[in-house]
């Protein structure tokens, strides 16, 4: 066989090699460029959070965080991919803990506006429950002149809204279980998938995390983002409760009359004669429906910065009235 046979032969033989290495393998640009997409995506996310229920402390690491970002996607502009990749890795290993942290403080405060909703929802279920002496005054047939009312018949809206209450409030409860079942098996992962460091020694605990698998704590970011997403669903519910408690009283939440923090009375109860009112989608901010204290969740709910909504919306703030 000729020297050229041999040479066509050889290549014939290694090139399927060299097809299979171009196919799997990933150039440090590649690497690079996705983490730097998922360093921004994990960014974008928690900022809204950290603005709304961040401490001082948690907005201090977050802003070291941002600076990381930085440092890494100027190696990314320099085409230093290998070290932009490492950079982008020490972003997302601080930001492991801070997921992890927040969805904590979201199962807490979800918990919170629960309990508080449930209470409302216990004493409805129980005063208009079908058989229940109260709702058979709503169904008892009576002569109007001769008969006095026995109820106030702005609250007969409880004997069918408790329905959507219950069911409301039983979703949050389920969407809350769903988010602590998967904090406990972010908090796993890492013990099934990665050594063991056994130690009190804090430079040992956090020589753990350094050095842990990407795909793991991608697993554990994706695992807390989806924590964070399901609370916030899971407020909306507990939110709703409370503007179903309040129904009857949306002529007066359209008027700014109402206060869903001051005792139940006559006064706002009143219609005052308006037999075309309709219920509106207000913005948490507006729904005086909501309790002052959680509004700010309803806002976090929509992805939305609390102190801007306040500022733009109800301040009437912008660029130019600051600048005056």
């Amino acid at each position: 066989m000729s020297l050229v046979k041999s040479m066509r032969f050889f290549l014939l033989l290694i090139s399927p090699a060299f097809l299979l290495v171009n196919v799997f393998a990933e150039s440090p640009a590649e690497k690079a460029k996705a983490k730097r997409y998922e360093t921004l995506h994990d960014l974008v996310f928690i900022d809204i959070p950290i603005r709304n229920f961040g401490d001082e402390d948690k907005k201090t690491r977050y802003n070291e965080i941002r600076k990381k970002y930085s440092k890494a996607l100027g190696f990314f502009f320099e085409e230093n991919y290998v070290e932009s990749y490492r950079s982008f890795l020490d972003a997302q290993t601080d930001l492991d803990k801070l997921y992890e942290e927040m969805a904590a403080q979201y199962l807490d405060r979800t918990q919170a506006i629960l309990q508080d909703a449930l209470m409302q929802v216990v004493e409805v279920e129980l005063k208009y429950a079908p058989n229940s002496e109260f709702v058979k005054r709503f169904l008892r047939d009576r002569e109007a002149p001769k008969e006095k009312v026995l109820y106030d018949p702005k609250d007969f809206h409880l004997v069918y809204d408790k329905y959507a209450i219950v069911d409301a409030i039983n979703k949050g409860y389920e969407l809350l279980g769903i988010s602590r079942r998967a904090t406990i098996e972010a908090q796993e992962i890492e013990k099934v998938f990665e050594p063991q460091l056994e130690s009190d020694d804090p430079a040992i605990k956090n020589m753990r995390i350094e050095n842990r698998d990407p795909k793991i704590r991608r697993m554990r970011l994706d695992t807390y983002r989806k924590v964070i997403e399901n609370c916030r669903q899971s407020k909306l519910n507990a939110l709703y409760v409370f503007q179903l408690l309040h129904r009857n009283r949306m002529y007066l939440v359209q008027k700014g009359e109402f206060s869903s923090e001051a005792p139940y009375d006559a006064k706002q109860g009143e219609f005052n004669q308006n037999y075309y009112v309709r219920e509106k989608k207000l913005d948490p901010i507006f729904d005086p429906r909501i309790p002052d204290k959680y509004k700010i969740d309803g806002s976090d709910s929509l992805n939305r910065w609390h102190d801007e909504e306040i500022r733009m919306r109800l301040k009437m703030e912008t660029i130019q009235t600051k600048q005056k």
